[in-house]
């Protein structure tokens, strides 16, 4: 995934979760949450969202219209499922951020929550609008 290693030194703290997803160390992207969240995480993270939006921004204009609905993502997801999904993890990856960094993570908390993908049909134009909105 170069467009993720070329994406790290503009958003290292959302590379740094999903380096632990990908490697199956799941309660290791809660420690990096926690790691990385505190005072002036906030400043820090929105223009990593933003650098994010970018990127996938810049994945879905590169991509033809047909290839939206091609396998993708996880489970039995296609390409449109798997984008909304990610601009909307970015918005969850800072919630967490912020209950982490407020000791306010529930000790109930599942390790590992299912991703929920987004519509199936979605065209080139709606995954952009959605990935500038979802960046605040």
């Amino acid at each position: 995934m170069a467009w993720v290693d070329e994406l790290e030194p503009g958003a290292p703290d959302v590379v740094a979760a999903w380096r632990g997803i990908d490697a199956g160390r799941f309660i290791s992207v809660r420690r990096e949450v926690r790691r990385r969240a505190g005072t002036g995480s906030t400043e820090r993270v929105v223009p990593q969202l933003a650098a994010l939006a970018d990127a996938l921004a810049s994945i879905v204009r590169g991509l033809p219209e047909p290839a939206l609905t091609l396998p993708g993502g996880e489970e039995d997801w296609n390409v449109a499922q798997t984008v909304t999904h990610d601009t909307h993890a970015r918005a969850g990856l800072v919630l967490a951020a912020g209950l982490a960094a407020a000791s306010r993570w529930p000790a109930d908390a599942p390790t590992v929550v299912p991703g929920v993908p987004g519509p199936a049909d979605a065209t080139r134009d709606d995954l952009l609008r959605g990935s500038r909105r979802a960046s605040g």
